[in-house]
């Protein structure tokens, strides 16, 4: 179980060390990007991707028992990065910002190997006796 311990650890340190920064820096994006004429948009979309930096960590620390919501965290990652290609392919987003999303593309990637090597627990069992000796 150390690899999906580890990816999904990392995926969570990584994403939190990415997005605790951007609660700050609003005056900096509208710099770069325009003005942010919906702040509440602004700081609602960072507010859920950092909470589900969280779930990630706490799916590193017991695989086996959170294996079904896996897919869903993967699914998280791979839907920013479509919807910033679609945005960039049609000119509404600079292509920049969608290349930065490659980084949660190989997550998504990550998280769904971990999931595929992660044994089911059987219904019933504790997750602690699927997940073998420490």
């Amino acid at each position: 179980m150390i690899f999906p311990k580890r990816v999904f650890t990392w995926g969570g340190i990584f994403g939190l060390v990415m997005l605790t920064p951007m609660f700050f820096l609003e005056s900096q994006m509208a710099a770069m990007g325009g003005p942010i004429t919906r702040p509440e948009n602004y700081y609602g979309f960072i507010g859920v991707a950092w909470a589900w930096q969280w779930v990630y960590l706490l799916i590193g620390r017991d695989p086996v028992r959170y294996r079904p919501i896996m897919p869903i965290g993967a699914m998280g990652k791979l839907i920013f990065v479509v919807i910033t290609f679609g945005l960039a392919a049609a000119g509404r987003t600079p292509w920049n910002v969608a290349l930065i999303t490659a980084s949660d593309l190989v997550i998504a990637i990550l998280f769904l190997i971990a999931w595929r090597m992660t044994p089911i627990l059987p219904q019933g069992a504790s997750a602690t006796a699927a997940d073998g000796p420490a």
